[in-house]
């Protein structure tokens, strides 16, 4: 990153200037905009209005790290899902798991306990990854009897009880981050239009200087 310092010695300017008006439109109507129209309608955790106005303001301020943290947010759930799909893959230590699950009322998804786990221990990862990570071994602990002495036995009741409070929130969880897809997939559109048509603009435009000079 350059300093003041050196963007003044190779700009060869005094001081800081303001960009011309119609500079700052176009990148508005160019990338701010439509990008605004796109994050817009895509599901974010259920906080204050002020909190979703700096985050929305933050990732058109400064988009490389705000799709870098979302990178590394996608990244780090799909770790948790590997990790609970492969403990509790059929025929495997936590078989047991899989029947008290199935044998809940109303009956569940199969694959809805793996991924209501993920999304519990994702959920944490906002105070830090280590705060995820720590729950993530805690309803391990909680769902499993791993044959440690100093392991309280857990009752089949009690694991059934735990598995119903963890469908719970993992359904509350996903009603919170719920999106129709319609109105996304319209933004997209948009958004890839309107950049498409610039940049084909500019393009053309590059193409006439070009040619004007030869």
């Amino acid at each position: 990153m350059l300093t003041d310092h050196a963007c003044l010695l190779f700009t060869q300017r005094k001081a800081w200037t303001l960009r011309p008006a119609a500079d700052i439109w176009v990148r508005l109507t160019t990338w701010k905009f439509p990008l605004l129209q796109l994050v817009a309608v895509f599901p974010r955790p259920p906080l204050t209005f002020g909190t979703e106005c700096f985050v929305l303001l933050h990732l058109l301020r400064d988009p490389i790290s705000t799709i870098a943290n979302l990178l590394l947010k996608v990244a780090s759930c799909q770790a948790r899902a590997a990790l609970w799909k492969y403990r509790l893959r059929p025929n495997g230590e936590e078989e047991q798991l899989i029947t008290l699950w199935a044998g809940l009322k109303p009956t569940p998804s199969p694959d809805g306990l793996w991924k209501g786990l993920t999304a519990i221990a994702d959920s944490y990862d906002e105070w830090g990854p280590d705060t995820g990570t720590k729950v993530q071994e805690m309803i391990y602990d909680r769902l499993t009897n791993d044959g440690r002495p100093t392991r309280v036995p857990v009752s089949d009741e009690d694991k059934t009880e735990f598995l119903k409070i963890c469908r719970l929130t993992a359904n509350a969880l996903a009603a919170d981050r719920s999106t129709k897809f319609l109105p996304v997939i319209v933004a997209q559109g948009f958004f890839i239009g309107t950049i498409a048509s610039k940049s084909s603009r500019e393009l053309a435009n590059d193409a006439k200087k070009t040619l004007y000079h030869l």
